[in-house]
């Protein structure tokens, strides 16, 4: 099974100030979310933790692994997708375009939504070789949370993946024979 766990909030997710690829903290919130969700993850044993090398990521893995001691490895491929111009910026009212696959649009040199979906798929197409009778926990970002919903749904084209984003510390089980559990 994989379970994927967005990190929790941040200054700048209640700013909504857009973060991609630059590494902001875990804010007070979020260190309780993320402790919230270790509770509720307590009786999954992981034989693995991978995690986005952006710190609040490397905090909520952290946390979620405090009773656990799993090996953790981190992973540049399930980093945020870079929003370029755009990072430290309030969202940008062309959020729905920028996270668009028809779209594809680079503007605000924001990455290709085709380059980041590459990135991700190509990490989850290793995981799913690599770990099929495994129990893995991915602590990413919501971006990646949307693209990894489109991988084991075959949605990738059903508009914007910004309404795909799993919320702060939300969790969602998938299989790794692609059907939904969650």
């Amino acid at each position: 099974m994989l379970y994927v766990v967005r990190h929790g909030h941040t200054d700048w997710n209640n700013k909504k100030i857009s973060m991609g690829k630059k590494d902001i903290p875990l804010n007070d919130d979020g260190i309780k979310e993320a402790y919230i969700t270790s509770s509720k993850l307590e009786d999954i044993s992981f034989d693995l933790i991978i995690c986005s090398p952006l710190e609040r990521a490397k905090k909520t893995a952290s946390i979620i692994n405090e009773k656990r001691n799993t090996n953790i490895i981190y992973d540049s491929r399930i980093e945020e997708r870079g929003l370029g111009l755009l990072e430290g910026k309030p969202y940008s009212s062309d959020n729905d375009i920028l996270w668009d696959i028809k779209e594809n649009t680079n503007k605000y040199s924001v990455e290709k939504v085709l380059d980041f979906k590459n990135r991700v798929y190509s990490f989850l197409d290793e995981v799913k070789d690599k770990y099929k009778n495994k129990d893995i926990l991915l602590v990413t970002h919501g971006g990646v949370s949307a693209l990894i919903n489109t991988y084991f749904n075959n949605s990738l084209y059903d508009g914007s993946l910004s309404n795909k984003f799993l919320k702060n510390c939300e969790y969602a089980i998938y299989n790794f024979e692609g059907d939904n559990n969650d």
